[in-house]
């Protein structure tokens, strides 16, 4: 799971226990804390604009983390909202994850990056708050030009 750029939140943790409660393992790497709160989220940002950093080394390390828990039945997904579902969408492409699923998440790197994307769920309201009109077009656009599932 990967949280807002808040950091790991009451309604993080819930949806975690769900998680876990459905018979998951379920797990939010620490994304923001290596090096100072301000220093962290900059770096945490920036795989957004670039597709690589800390925050993705990180996210595949903590794949690898539950590949080598003895429960895990080879099947890795990642979900987010917002700042966190638009870092699941940089990390589906890297060939790793079962699916990925977006809430509020927005592509702000080229668009054909998703070209070899595992199956993608993608939700966004009427009201999306910092998410543009026309990002879920944008992402339905891609993800439909390179026949990537969704859901």
């Amino acid at each position: 799971m990967i949280y807002g750029i808040r950091g790991v939140s009451s309604d993080v943790r819930a949806l975690a226990d769900r998680f876990a409660d459905g018979g998951h393992i379920a797990l939010a790497p620490d994304l923001l804390t290596r090096g100072g709160r301000i220093v962290c989220v900059v770096r945490a940002i920036e795989p957004l604009f670039s597709g690589s950093g800390p925050a993705i080394d990180t996210i595949g390390a903590a794949r690898d983390y539950l590949m080598a828990d003895e429960r895990c039945a080879g099947k890795i997904a990642v979900a987010g909202s917002s700042f966190g579902g638009s870092l699941a969408l940089v990390v589906a492409p890297s060939g790793q994850l079962d699916a990925a699923a977006s809430q509020y998440g927005i592509v702000l790197k080229d668009p054909g990056m998703l070209e070899k994307s595992c199956p993608v769920v993608a939700g966004f309201g009427a009201r999306g708050g910092i998410v543009k009109a026309g990002s879920a077009a944008v992402l339905d656009d891609a993800l439909t030009s390179h026949d990537v599932p969704r859901h």
